[in-house]
């Protein structure tokens, strides 16, 4: 994963153990502070995905599927529009039968459209969520040598609380 290093900011010093552990705050608050006795490294998942390489490369192709999708459905809806405006236009001098065929196939054509905009909806959260998985999984391998090289007892992701890395 290029691009992805801890921070000094990010890496709490050693630092003694909790003088009095009976009036100790809570473990999120210690973990915070540095108060922990250990080497613990944080890290943001979500921003690191965000800046890498790797994850640019994905945004990119996100926003490429995005854009392509918008326009089919901005087409589909300009042409639901003027069918229904046709319709509009029309409606007093086509016969019952022919009015009912248009209002069928603007019905259709509606719901086609309706489909089309759920399935793409489906189609581009698979797509985020398959990306982000492997985008995840890269952070959190990377996560072990950097964490070793800086000498770290524990890595935690602030974005999500779970904890990358702890030492052996």
């Amino acid at each position: 994963l290029v691009g992805f290093v801890f921070t000094s900011a990010l890496i709490a010093a050693d630092v003694p153990k909790i003088p009095n552990p009976v009036q100790a705050p809570s473990m999120p608050q210690l973990v915070k502070q540095g108060q922990t006795g250990l080497n613990i490294g944080f890290i943001n998942s979500f921003e690191a995905m965000r800046n890498c390489k790797e994850g640019l490369k994905i945004a990119q192709g996100i926003e490429a599927k995005r854009t392509e999708m918008t326009k089919e459905l901005e087409e589909d809806q300009n042409a639901n529009m003027k069918l229904a405006n046709d319709y509009q236009t029309k409606a007093t001098v086509l016969s019952e039968t022919a009015r009912q065929d248009m209002e069928k196939q603007i019905r259709k054509m509606r719901s086609d459209y309706e489909t089309k905009v759920k399935e793409s909806q489906y189609e581009l959260e698979t797509m985020i969520s398959k990306d982000t998985e492997v985008l995840a999984h890269s952070v959190e391998q990377a996560c072990k040598p950097l964490a070793e090289a800086n000498n770290l007892d524990v890595v935690i992701d602030e974005a999500t609380g779970r904890t990358f890395y702890a030492r052996d």
